[in-house]
C-alpha cells in the first residue's frame, strides 16, 4: 500500500495548523502520526520565516508518503535568495540550530 498525498497552501503563518491537520487526517491511525505532525509544523514554520515562501504571494507544499511501514514527509518552498551560513550562537538560545 502507498498513499501518496500532496496540498500546497499559502504562504502565510496561520496555514501552518491547516498543514498539520492535512497531515493528521492523511495519516490517520498511524502509529507515528502525532511525530510526523511536529516534523510539519516545525518545518513549515522555518519556511515561512526562512524562505521567500513566507512573503506575500509565497507557498509552501506539503508531501506525504504513506507505506505499509514507513512514512515520508517533505516540505517544498519557493527558496532564498541567500545561500545559507553556519552562524555562531549563544548556547542559550533557542533558535540557530537548524
Amino acid at each position: 500500500m502507498v498513499r501518496l498525498e500532496r496540498r500546497v497552501f499559502p504562504g502565510r503563518s496561520d496555514q501552518v495548523a491547516r498543514a498539520r491537520r492535512f497531515v493528521t487526517r492523511v495519516l490517520d491511525g498511524c502509529p507515528v502520526a502525532d511525530e510526523a505532525v511536529l516534523c510539519v509544523s516545525e518545518l513549515t514554520t522555518n519556511t515561512l520565516l526562512h524562505t521567500a515562501s513566507g512573503s506575500k504571494g509565497g507557498e509552501f507544499e506539503v508531501i506525504v508518503q504513506r507505506r505499509k511501514s514507513s512514512v515520508l514527509i517533505a516540505v517544498r518552498d519557493d527558496g532564498s535568495r541567500s545561500t545559507p551560513a553556519a552562524q555562531t550562537f549563544d548556547g542559550t538560545s533557542e533558535g540557530g540550530r537548524g
